[in-house]
């Protein structure tokens, strides 16, 4: 699987189908032309704290909740129409006319993937392992607010703050704040603490 750009024309198509049906698309992968993954959020993404687990009484329908507020039958609903839309518009975008399509909410441990990704979840747990290159501890990247390299492997901790490009990672562990570029992110998610 690939993630789709929110530039891309298939991004735009999703988006707008899944927020008629009063959500919004959090993230979008598609394996081949057959094959998609649509990640839906009952709250636009981007600012913070704006994906959180709704409770029950803030669902939408009669179908239990799933993170977020999402429930079966938005999932339901959505895959439905893009069933419907892609038979039509498919080849158009690329995807076949009859694709296999999963939808389902971020969850609890959403991955963290967009910039709007990380601004929502400042304030959270997070978990996050870099590219290569900066757990090498070249000195350029990763560095603790004391000029030390960042140790090495995933980080843990609370997401400080997330501006100009950089996130700000209060590490459980060491209690040390670790400045990180967002382009040195190899992967990240939510890590709630049960």
């Amino acid at each position: 699987m690939a993630f789709v750009e929110k530039k891309d024309a298939l991004w735009s198509a999703v988006s707008s189908i899944v927020e008629d049906e009063g959500v919004y698309l959090y993230d979008l992968e598609r394996g081949d032309a057959s094959t998609l993954k649509v990640v839906i959020s009952a709250q636009p993404i981007g600012e913070a704290g704006s994906v959180e687990l709704a409770s029950p009484e803030d669902a939408q329908s009669s179908d239990e909740p799933q993170a977020n507020g999402i429930t079966s039958g938005h999932c339901t609903a959505i895959c439905r129409r893009l069933m419907v839309f892609f038979e039509v518009e498919g080849e158009a975008l690329g995807v076949s006319g009859e694709p296999r399509i999963e939808v389902s909410s971020p969850g609890i441990n959403r991955r963290l993937r967009l910039e709007e990704h990380f601004l929502s979840a400042v304030g959270q747990r997070v978990k996050v392992t870099l590219n290569r290159a900066a757990n090498a501890g070249s000195g350029e990247n990763g560095k603790n607010k004391n000029g030390g390299a960042a140790k090495s492997g995933p980080l843990l901790g609370d997401l400080s703050s997330f501006e100009d490009g950089v996130l700000t990672i209060l590490q459980e562990e060491s209690k040390t704040s670790v400045e990180l570029p967002f382009s040195e992110v190899k992967r990240a998610q939510v890590d709630f603490k049960f």
